[in-house]
C-alpha cells in the first residue's frame, strides 16, 4: 500500500470483500462496482462513481458516531446501514451532495424507498424548524395543474381565529377577516335558503315608512289595525287623502264636507247642505284649487289649539268650519255628531250618517 492519504482499490465482480488498513489517517476508497465493508476508526470519505455500488456497514465499529458520518456522497449508489458506528446504530446519513435516482431506502429489510408509492413515513423535518407531521390517518396531498389537493383530512392553520371567515390579504395569505367587516354567523343564517337575489326581494317589499302598495291588501282572520294616539300637533292616525283640492282658503282643523264641484268646503250647522255626505278635517292650510290633505272618518286627529273636555261629544258648529261640544240651538240648525274628545287636543273623528234639525 502507498503511504499517501489516498488508496485506490479496484474491486472485481467476484471479490467477496477486502480489509483496508493504513493507520489512523483518513483514507479514500474508490469503488467501481460491488460491495464494500469498512471497519476501524477515523472519518470515512467514500466516493461512488458507479450506479451499482453499495456501502455496507456490516459489523464492528467505524469510529464514533460523529466520525462515522458518511459525507460527500456522489454518484447514484444506494447506501444500506446495518451495523454500528461507535457502539451506536446510525439512523441518518449526511452528505454534502446526495443524489437519489429511484429513492432513499429507509430500511434495507423492507425496501421502503422514500418517494415510492405505498411507502409511509412519519415526519418530514424542514429548514428553520419546520415540520410536516403526519399521523396514521389516511391523508393524501397531491399537486397537479397548479392545484394543491388535501384529501382525507382537515387543514388547520394556527394563525387563524376560530369561527371567523377566512380571506386573503394583500400578499395573498390566508387571514381571519375582522368581525366588523362581515355579518356574523347568526346574521348569515338569516339569509340561508334565499331563493333569489336579496336586493330584488327587499326592493319588492314595502318600506315601513310611507309604503306604496300596488296590489290588493288582504286582512286575514283576527288581523287588526291598531291606531295609536297622534303625538304631535296636526298629526293624524288613520285614513287621510290628498287627492282633492280645497275650494276656499282653509285653516288646519276646519270641519269640511265634499262639495258637488269635487272640492272641500267649510261645514256649517246653520246650512243643511253643508252637513251631509262625506265630511273631513282639514290638515293643511290651502287656497282654492290647491290639493289639500284631509282626515277622513275613522281617524284620530290632534290639534294643540283645541281644548276639549275628555269624553265630550262633538257636533258640527254653528260657525263656518268649527266644531263644538254643545248641541246647536239656533233656529233650524243641524244637529250632527262628528266625533268624540279623547283628550284636550285629540279627537276621534267619526261623523254620524244621520242628522236632526232644531225647530225654529
Amino acid at each position: 500500500m502507498a503511504t499517501n492519504n489516498s488508496i485506490n482499490l479496484k474491486v472485481t465482480n467476484n471479490a467477496d470483500g477486502f480489509d483496508v488498513a493504513g493507520g489512523t489517517t483518513t483514507r479514500k476508497l474508490t469503488v467501481s462496482g460491488g460491495d464494500v465493508a469498512i471497519a476501524g476508526s477515523g472519518a470515512a470519505v467514500i466516493t461512488f462513481p458507479a450506479t451499482t455500488s453499495t456501502l455496507l456497514y456490516s459489523g464492528g465499529a467505524l469510529g464514533t458516531p460523529a466520525s462515522g458520518t458518511v459525507t460527500n456522497l456522489t454518484g447514484t449508489a444506494s447506501i444500506n446501514i446495518n451495523g454500528t458506528v461507535g457502539a451506536t446504530t446510525p439512523t441518518t446519513v449526511v452528505g454534502t451532495t446526495i443524489t437519489a435516482n429511484t429513492g432513499f431506502c429507509a430500511d434495507a429489510n423492507d425496501g421502503a424507498y422514500l418517494g415510492v408509492s405505498g411507502t409511509a413515513f412519519s415526519d418530514l423535518f424542514l429548514a428553520s424548524g419546520g415540520v410536516i407531521n403526519w399521523s396514521e390517518a389516511d391523508v393524501t396531498l397531491t399537486h397537479a395543474a397548479n392545484l394543491l389537493t388535501l384529501a382525507g383530512g382537515d387543514l388547520a392553520i394556527s394563525n387563524l381565529t376560530a369561527s371567523e371567515i377566512v380571506i386573503t390579504d394583500a400578499n395573498k395569505k390566508l387571514v381571519s377577516a375582522a368581525v366588523a367587516t362581515y355579518p356574523s354567523l347568526t346574521e348569515l343564517s338569516y339569509v340561508k335558503g334565499a331563493s333569489s337575489a336579496l336586493q330584488t326581494q327587499i326592493t319588492a317589499r314595502a318600506t315601513s315608512a310611507s309604503p306604496t302598495f300596488t296590489g290588493t291588501i288582504t286582512v286575514s282572520d283576527n288581523c287588526r289595525v291598531d291606531l295609536t294616539l297622534p303625538t304631535a300637533n296636526t298629526y293624524c292616525t288613520g285614513n287621510t287623502t290628498d287627492s282633492f283640492a280645497a275650494g276656499y282658503s282653509s285653516a288646519i282643523g276646519d270641519l269640511v264636507f265634499f262639495g258637488s264641484a269635487g272640492k272641500w268646503l267649510e261645514a256649517d250647522a246653520d246650512a243643511v247642505a253643508t252637513c251631509k255626505g262625506l265630511m273631513g278635517i282639514a290638515l293643511e292650510a290651502k287656497t282654492d284649487t290647491q290639493a289639500m290633505k284631509v282626515a277622513l272618518p275613522g281617524s284620530m286627529v290632534r290639534l294643540d289649539a283645541w281644548n276639549w273636555t275628555v269624553g265630550d261629544t262633538l257636533y258640527a258648529g254653528e260657525t263656518l268650519g268649527a266644531m263644538q261640544n254643545t248641541i246647536p240651538t239656533g233656529a233650524d240648525a243641524i244637529i250632527k255628531v262628528v266625533g268624540f274628545a279623547l283628550s284636550a287636543d285629540v279627537i276621534y273623528f267619526n261623523p254620524s250618517p244621520d242628522q236632526q234639525s232644531t225647530v225654529s
